[in-house]
């Protein structure tokens, strides 16, 4: 594989926004392009020696700086990024001795260390041009990515067909009712008293392929039927009830033997908990008591 794309970053700052970025990359572009090291490296290989080869051979390295990036230390509080054996600076240095592009990617309100915060020999990713992945424009700050890694690696991304969101599993995302791009994520104290008002509804938070920087925000429950049979026909009994909402908003759900488990979030707005996901969790209720279900505990 050429693994052209490396993406370094730091699990303890930025670990599930690099996971999102690296599925919506591998989406983009060629398969084999994007090494990260959870997803790219077998289990029988050498950990260290895999590393610095991919980062070695990679014509662009990714580097996804968080807020607390600069910040993470050891037990004796000793920072990270300055000891020779850190395997984020070993990336770095890499990249830079061998004139490998390098751009960096600021999450939020994060900020590239400037060059008096950083050693000598890595101070030259302050100069870097930097690009902002936010929470509130994920999707078209990573179109501006893939154009930065076009340009500056001579790589073609793959275009999604026209109206498709970009997406991390090749899967396209529905364009949102404008109805729904209206929505506002719920405040936490308010969330807690919608929440208190549908038991056993309560909060999650999960990895989501569409979810900005990768965590989603859910509200879940179980529904527990009398057998199999049951289970699935409930399932294939409130599509159709699901599919006549309006305005539209359907759930995230699996099934294991007896069980039914929901989940609902608002992805236009990043995969966040708005009224829009209270009001749907009540229905599902509603679907669930008209039918001959046992309750779950």
């Amino acid at each position: 594989m050429a693994n052209s794309i490396f993406i370094s970053y730091r699990r303890s700052d930025s670990q599930h926004a690099s996971i999102a970025l690296a599925e919506s990359l591998n989406s983009a572009f060629a398969d084999g392009e994007v090494f990260l090291d959870r997803s790219s490296i077998d289990g029988a290989d050498e950990w260290t020696k895999s590393i610095q080869n991919a980062a070695a051979k990679a014509r662009m390295m990714v580097l996804v700086i968080g807020e607390e990036w600069l910040k993470a230390a050891d037990k004796h509080h000793r920072r990270r990024i300055d000891d020779p054996k850190d395997y984020v600076r070993q990336e770095i240095l890499t990249a830079l001795q061998r004139n490998i592009e390098v751009l960096p990617l600021t999450l939020d309100k994060a900020s590239v260390p400037m060059p008096e915060a950083l050693d000598s020999e890595l101070a030259l990713i302050a100069g870097k041009q930097a690009l902002p992945v936010r929470v509130e424009s994920w999707e078209s700050d990573l179109h501006a990515v893939i154009a930065c890694i076009e340009q500056k690696t001579g790589l073609k991304a793959r275009r999604p067909a026209s109206g498709d969101s970009l997406n991390p599993n090749g899967t396209p995302i529905p364009r949102p009712d404008r109805k729904r791009i209206e929505e506002r994520v719920l405040v936490p104290a308010v969330l807690r008293r919608e929440l208190e008002d549908i038991p056993p509804w309560r909060l999650e938070k999960n990895h989501h392929l569409w979810a900005i920087g990768g965590e989603a925000e859910e509200i879940a429950r179980v529904y527990e039927f009398r057998s199999f049979s049951n289970a699935t026909r409930f399932m294939a009994e409130s599509s159709d009830a699901i599919t006549g909402w309006r305005p539209s908003h359907h759930p995230r759900w699996e099934n294991q033997w007896r069980v039914v488990k929901v989940w609902f979030s608002t992805w236009d707005v990043g995969c966040r908990v708005t009224q829009l996901d209270i009001d749907a969790a009540k229905k599902m209720d509603k679907l669930f008591r008209d039918r001959d279900p046992v309750r779950c505990g």
